[in-house]
């Protein structure tokens, strides 16, 4: 399922050495090479892959991580592990669509994270004073500072610091014709190069906002003979359907923050911009 970013690990008929339970496994492995290799082929100039990168970092691979030691303390359930729980915080594991084992792999954890770096890396690139955003994603660059509000509304703000021509890739989930676009406080109308619009002529310190209607799709797909139901908004998967009632695995996409869109929340930080990349 692209919209999931979820890629299973066999297809059927499965190795004879592998349970029958194994065919809704999607590796971190296999995620993260996907989302390098979206990355890898779109530079390569063999087709735009952008979208399905969007939706693989924003949904499977960020789900597959463990990020708290309180929910990995919590189905450790007081094991041998747990004074160590906090050293693999970080880890990847293999998971279906809506559950992931209590296991954290060692190969995922050092697959999985190439694929965000090659995402990260993608997010915005800079030549001869021509800056590209192709994921509306948060980072911070030398160039230009990119701060996005999806998935709660369709709009992203970039702060340029050193391009003339900022170009903006539009995801395909976009009508084109629906995007408004601000140069500070004045509206404007970029030409178009396919899915990107081009703003040129900005000075340093120049803000430019993009914004469009970030609808709310129910999607259905069969994976490996169940059918699952996807609540997205933009490219980011809010819920799926059904979830599994075994307590031994954790539920994934557990996102109340996003069913009802509104304001993007802010907070302060202090951001990195890596002066070689």
């Amino acid at each position: 399922a692209a919209r999931l970013g979820w890629v299973p690990s066999w297809f059927m008929p499965l190795p004879s050495e592998r349970p029958e339970s194994t065919a809704e496994i999607a590796e971190g492995c296999a995620v993260g090479e996907m989302a390098q290799l979206g990355v890898r082929l779109t530079d390569a100039g063999l087709g735009d892959y952008w979208d399905q990168v969007d939706s693989i970092i924003r949904n499977q691979l960020v789900e597959q991580q463990f990020t708290s030691v309180d929910l990995m303390q919590k189905y450790a359930k007081g094991g041998a592990a747990t004074p160590y729980l906090d050293r693999y915080l970080g880890g990847y594991g293999a998971a279906a669509p809506t559950w992931i084992p209590p296991l954290v792999n060692g190969c995922c954890s050092a697959n999985t994270p190439i694929g965000l770096y090659y995402a990260w890396h993608g997010i915005t690139r800079y030549s001869n004073g021509v800056a590209s955003v192709n994921l509306l994603l948060n980072r911070a660059s030398q160039w230009a500072d990119i701060d996005s509000h999806l998935p709660y509304e369709g709009r992203v703000d970039i702060h340029n610091k050193q391009a003339r021509t900022i170009l903006v890739r539009i995801p395909m989930w976009v009508d084109m014709a629906e995007v408004t676009s601000f140069v500070g406080n004045s509206a404007t109308r970029p030409s178009e190069m396919g899915r990107y619009l081009v703003f040129d002529g900005l000075k340093p310190g120049a803000m430019v906002t993009v914004q469009f209607p970030n609808p709310e799709f129910i999607e259905r797909y069969w994976l490996e003979g169940r059918e699952f139901e996807m609540v997205i908004r933009g490219s980011t998967v809010t819920n799926v359907k059904p979830e599994s009632n075994d307590q031994t695995l954790i539920p994934l996409y557990q996102r109340p923050q996003y069913k009802d869109a509104g304001k993007a929340p802010l907070r302060k930080a202090t951001r990195f911009a890596a002066e070689v990349i």
